[in-house]
C-alpha cells in the first residue's frame, strides 16, 4: 500500500466516522424528544 492509499484509507474512515458521530447526535437529539414526549404523557394519566 502506498503512503497515497494510506492517506486515502484514513481520510475515508475518518470522514465516515464524523458522518455516523452527526447520525448519533441527530438521533439522540429524537429520542430525547420522544422522552419527554412519553414523561409528558405519563404524568397527565
Amino acid at each position: 500500500m502506498t503512503e497515497h492509499e494510506r492517506l486515502l484509507e484514513e481520510f475515508e474512515d475518518a470522514r465516515f466516522a464524523l458522518l455516523m458521530e452527526g447520525v448519533a447526535r441527530k438521533e439522540g437529539e429524537r429520542l430525547e424528544a420522544l422522552n419527554e414526549m412519553l414523561q409528558d404523557r405519563k404524568s397527565v394519566v
